[in-house]
């Protein structure tokens, strides 16, 4: 635990740096698509390994002629087989990777669920965006495949729209659990439904940095005199599943710091609403909310006439700072 901890402080740092997260959401599966991708990464392809020719110079220059020539023939046909060996991997791997593109594509055309799973990506980033002053969310559609997997440390993450961080979501089945019971000669049956949501969240490095699930909650109540059974399960849970990982994320990651700005004691001509904040350069009101990383911050204050103010302040939790200012004519400080 301390383990990561310690990671994902070193990665808070390297965010506060670039001064938001860039999350690309890879993928949302489930249980029967993450199986088959992991059957399709199981399987091995046998790889012609090209063998250099075993003759040195002095060899071939004892040869006759004619020996030379058949050792040149046998040496293209080894070439011409290593390069079909090659054509046939290439064929045969992409010939996997169509037979999950259509599975995938199955799944979302002939259910329900296999729908919902599509939009999740846009409920999550709804579930987002709260902290869009510190979280960009970004679909793996509108990413080009390939740096997709390739992106893996700092050089790919500039090359890579600025991504910062990989998300990937796996969808559990939806369960129900059924009780019945009778009062008074009226039966009453209770379906709880749920439904469990993995997330995590790695940086371009591989490190995980994130890791929760989270499990949707439904309750369907009908009674001999009529009930409430109507509505897209699947969707509802899912739709509440990552609004909890909205939210968790959120707070993984982000705090909330308010700066009160004040004046000397008993001074009339003191007025917080024209003195100018910022923090981490940028301009902020005295007295609003600010939703920033956790990490490291810098906070100025200004207001013509008094002293101004430079503090930093390192946040983990939610923080009100009060910041008081001396006038510019006196010695003393704050």
């Amino acid at each position: 635990m301390k383990k990561r901890w310690l990671t994902l402080a070193v990665v808070l740092a390297a965010c506060a740096a670039w001064g938001e997260m860039v999350i690309l959401i890879q993928d949302v599966e489930t249980p029967t698509t993450r199986a088959s991708q992991g059957k399709y990464l199981d399987v091995k392809t046998k790889q012609m390994i090209p063998q250099d020719s075993a003759l040195t110079e002095a060899d071939r220059a004892t040869l006759d002629p004619e020996s030379l020539g058949q050792i040149r023939e046998q040496e293209i046909r080894d070439g011409m087989r290593d390069r079909q060996m090659e054509r046939d991997n290439i064929e045969r791997d992409n010939r996997r990777r169509q037979e999950i593109a259509d599975l995938l594509r199955q799944e979302a055309i002939s259910t329900e669920a296999g729908r919902n799973i599509i939009q999740a990506k846009d409920w999550l980033g709804g579930a987002l965006s709260p902290y869009r002053d510190i979280i960009q969310v970004i679909d793996r559609a509108d990413m080009d495949f390939q740096m997709d997997e390739t992106a893996r440390n700092e050089e790919a993450q500039h090359m890579y729209g600025g991504v910062t961080h990989l998300l990937r979501v796996i969808v559990g089945d939806l369960k129900t659990a059924t009780t019945t019971s009778e009062s008074y000669g009226a039966k009453t049956v209770m379906k709880k439904k749920t439904l469990n949501v993995s997330v995590a969240i790695s940086d371009l490095y591989g490190r995980q940095v994130f890791s929760e699930s989270f499990t949707g909650v439904k309750s369907d109540v009908a009674t001999s005199y009529g009930g409430t059974t109507d509505g897209d399960d699947h969707g509802d849970l899912l739709r509440d599943a990552l609004q909890q990982a909205g939210a968790a994320i959120g707070k993984a990651f982000g705090v909330r710091l308010t700066v009160e700005v004040a004046g000397p004691k008993g001074d009339p001509d003191f007025d917080a609403a024209y003195a100018i904040v910022r923090v981490d350069g940028l301009d902020r009101a005295a007295g609003e909310e600010i939703t920033l990383l956790k990490g490291r911050h810098v906070i100025e204050v200004e207001l013509n006439g008094y002293q101004p103010v430079e503090q930093t302040v390192t946040l983990s939790s939610d923080l009100t700072r009060r910041i008081a200012l001396a006038k510019a004519s006196d010695e003393a400080g704050e």
